[in-house]
């Protein structure tokens, strides 16, 4: 199966159907726009220490933090659920069946417990696995070891490009198979961990194109998105800002739902070996996936 297939199919699914890009661009623009409004007020804070306003100056800070902080958890709490959603659209999609949001959001809300607890626990390994080699690394800093410090510290740089990239397979067709095989997170994680053992190039190849093709695309609409934005500077700065955040969680919306359904592509050219997509303007009758 052609990789570019791969990744381009959920944008041919989106495009049949404009609509589902809109659960992910709401969660990206609202988000972009409550992280940035935390943000701003947190620089806005007076000097801390200069007058009596210091205790409230401390005090709006901790709640600022605490705000930013709940925001995050939501965020990750959010997540799973539209990862499910566009999973199953990716499904739909890529078995012939006529696309339904609502039928993604149905089966989103499914399996939501199981995306949560695995994304959770691969969260946790991660952060783990990472953090161990970067206390390794800090330590090593620490220490005046001359040419075997540099050797040792490379080395570790190395580690932990290798762990990362590891991870990146193992956990890339995870979310796809709790959705798709109906699997818990425990099973999700052992059945990703076993398609990326049987696929590691396929997965590796898919992975750095979904990497490059954002930083391109992040930086050409980027630049789109300032040159938009420009109009709205006779409105002065808050409306520039405004127009310029509003557009660039559209954008970050729309790239993160393209990507975000590559897995359930990937899964039916590697795993469940179906042919490539139909034309999404005719939908043909759905293809049940052939087991293993």
């Amino acid at each position: 199966m052609d990789i570019g297939a791969i990744i381009f199919d959920p944008l041919k699914a989106l495009f049949s159907k404009p609509s589902c890009f809109l659960p992910m661009m709401v969660f990206t623009v609202v988000f972009t726009f409550v992280f940035i409004a935390l943000l701003f007020s947190s620089i806005a804070l007076p000097p801390i220490g200069i007058t009596h306003s210091s205790v409230s100056a401390n005090s709006l800070s901790t709640t600022v933090l605490a705000v930013v902080l709940i925001a995050l958890i939501a965020a990750c709490l959010i997540a799973p659920l539209l990862v499910g959603v566009y999973i199953s659209l990716s499904s739909q999609f890529r078995t012939g069946k006529q696309l339904s949001l609502n039928a993604a959001i149905a089966r989103a809300k499914q399996k939501y417990l199981s995306l949560l607890g695995a994304n959770l626990l691969a969260g946790l390994i991660l952060v783990a696995v990472i953090g161990g080699l970067y206390a390794i690394l800090y330590g090593i800093s620490m220490l005046s070891l001359g040419i075997l410090g540099i050797l040792l510290l490379l080395i570790v740089v190395l580690l932990m490009i290798a762990a990362f990239v590891a991870l990146g397979i193992i956990f890339f067709q995870m979310n796809a198979v709790i959705v798709i095989e109906d699997k818990n997170a425990i099973q999700g994680i052992k059945r990703s961990i076993e398609i990326g053992k049987k696929n590691p190039w396929s997965v590796l190849g898919t992975i750095l194109l979904i990497v490059v093709l954002n930083f391109v695309l992040s930086l050409v609409l980027g630049f789109i998105v300032e040159i938009l934005s420009l109009p709205f500077m006779l409105g002065g700065v808050l409306a520039v800002l405004a127009v310029y955040f509003m557009l660039t969680g559209i954008v970050a919306g729309a790239l993160t739902a393209w990507f975000v359904m590559v897995p359930g592509t990937f899964y039916y050219s590697y795993v469940a070996k179906l042919p490539a997509a139909p034309s999404a303007a005719k939908p043909q009758t759905p293809t049940t996936p052939r087991k293993n």
